[in-house]
């Protein structure tokens, strides 16, 4: 039995963690230019964006249910959404992780990458670099 509020505090490893995670979900659902931009220092309400673009409004809601339904089932606590019935954008809040789904015209307009250029891209699918065993 765990004692309230004993809960592991997450660290930032697992925060980015959480972002690889919701990348992976968006490409498996065929997000266009999945990108994750770490924040750090430079944001005072997220550690991590994640990016993905949408073709269509149906891409857009698959794309929201695919990212919330693989969150959900590693634990991840959703804070807040935006724009579900949106044709355009969608904000899904996850405390130090916000998804950003845009259709292609909202991606350019909103310029995330620019506005928050000073930000580190993450990549996010790139196989692990393994330790030499010499």
């Amino acid at each position: 039995m765990r004692i309230r509020g004993t809960e592991p505090i997450p660290t930032q490893l697992d925060y980015e963690q959480l972002a690889r995670e919701a990348a992976k979900a968006l490409d498996d659902a065929k997000g266009l230019e999945v990108t994750i931009l770490h924040l750090g220092t430079i944001s005072s309400f997220a550690d991590y964006f994640v990016i993905a673009t949408a073709d269509n409004p149906i891409h857009l809601r698959a794309l929201t249910d695919r990212v919330r339904e693989r969150m959900a089932q590693i634990g991840a606590k959703i804070s807040g959404a935006e724009g579900r019935e949106s044709k355009t954008w969608v904000l899904l809040d996850y405390g130090p992780i916000l998804i950003h789904l845009f259709s292609r015209k909202a991606r350019v307009y909103y310029g995330l990458e620019q506005l928050w250029g000073d930000s580190k891209v993450i990549p996010w699918n790139e196989p692990p670099i393994l330790a030499s065993t010499e």
